[in-house]
């Protein structure tokens, strides 16, 4: 007889082996370690057949705090061995000390009804484990940490989540579905959550928690203008919240390129954009057109519809008039950088572009048509 023993934090549990084969016993353990009178309580356990055998499942019996559990296997006919690890769930326990017996019983059988009957080999286990009193866990308690939305439109609010109490871990959802163990959610949009913290007892905590949404940082370069030869503009922009960067575009003709009030002297028909950044780092941009005289219908009849608005997938454009047979149409992100653009011909009114694949945010569309630029915002969810 062959003994091991196997120390399992605050318990020790003495194992006996009563042959080497067959089957091998390789591993035996109680989780937890050290179970409360709360808990399930489950003997985990590593077994090896030879001949790439088969596992037919156990049957278990308790007589006061003895445990007898018989498992049935089998051996094949290939020499190469084959490791079961299976979970024998002994349920909720009260305090006390237990002892266990696992026989593996070693079949030629491959029916599981015949395999506890046609034995031919076996190898048991003893063990014991002791069950305590934890206490009643203190509810679970959280403290959260909510990060509002920085800027109008973007969707990098978040929620984190420092749990206490109850029985850890803990698995977190923000919908009351979806749970998962990190206590961190991040890349939120703007609205209301309900989160629900679950600890390992299965008991749930609940919190609505709301991300706000960010004011929307505007800019306003004011109306288009007739253009005029050697003629000095004053530009003076608009801005919703303060800004310490501002900076206008193209730098030709301007007296000041980093001023909400600035002179111009356009040298011809020409469009300036300016764009500022608040505190958050967002960035807010408009523009101005100098436009002919002879442009003034263009302007005034010229339009174009998108929609929906906001899009996470599609943005549908609708031309209301357009005299060019072929149009250019940009995107432009919040930085002013031009993440899409196509020459498309006028004679289709209606056009379509996946915007799926772009980050969440504020885009501008510009449509140029007849040497004139003609902006709209959208939104990418």
């Amino acid at each position: 007889m062959k003994t091991i023993y196997f120390a399992l934090l605050f318990s020790l549990i003495h194992v006996s082996i009563f042959a080497q084969c067959c089957p091998y016993m390789n591993a035996f353990e109680i989780s937890p370690a050290v179970p409360c009178s709360n808990q399930e309580t489950h003997l985990l356990t590593t077994v090896t057949t030879p001949n790439l055998g088969q596992y037919f499942g156990y049957e278990i019996q308790q007589n006061g705090n003895t445990f007898t559990i018989t498992a049935c296997y089998s051996q094949g006919f290939l020499t190469l061995l084959e490791t079961f690890n299976e979970v024998v769930d002994l349920g909720i326990l009260p305090v006390g000390t237990y002892e266990y017996e696992y026989i593996a019983l070693l079949s030629e059988m491959t029916d599981t009804t015949e395999c506890f009957t046609t034995i031919y080999d076996q190898n048991q286990v003893v063990g014991n484990f002791t069950v305590i009193d934890c206490g009643n866990p203190d509810d679970v308690q959280a403290e959260f940490l909510i990060g509002d939305i920085s800027c109008f439109g973007v969707n990098d609010g978040s929620i984190q989540i420092n749990a206490t109490g109850g029985i850890p871990p803990y698995q977190y959802s923000i919908d009351g579905v979806n749970f998962q163990m990190s206590p961190d959610f991040l890349n939120l949009a703007a609205g209301e959550y309900n989160v629900t913290i679950m600890d390992a007892d299965g008991v749930y905590t609940f919190q609505n928690l709301i991300i706000e949404e960010a004011l929307e940082f505007l800019i306003d370069a004011g109306p288009d203008l007739f253009w005029e030869l050697n003629t000095t503009y004053t530009l003076n922009a608009a801005i919703s919240m303060p800004s310490d960067n501002v900076n206008w575009s193209p730098a030709l003709g301007l007296s000041c390129v980093s001023c909400l009030v600035t002179e111009a002297i356009p040298p011809a028909p020409m469009c300036y954009t300016i764009a500022a950044t608040n505190q958050n780092g967002c960035i807010a941009f408009d523009e101005i057109c100098f436009v002919l005289p002879d442009k003034v219908e263009d302007i005034n009849t010229f339009s174009f519809q998108i929609y929906p608005n906001p899009t996470s997938t599609f943005l549908n454009i609708e031309l209301k008039k357009v005299e060019d047979k072929n149009f250019e149409i940009q995107l432009l992100n919040i930085k002013s950088q031009t993440v899409f653009g196509q020459t498309l011909n006028a004679s289709n009114k209606n056009h379509q572009i996946n915007v799926s694949d772009m980050p969440n945010g504020i885009y501008l569309i510009q449509i140029i048509s007849n040497s004139l630029i003609y902006s709209q915002k959208f939104v990418k969810l």
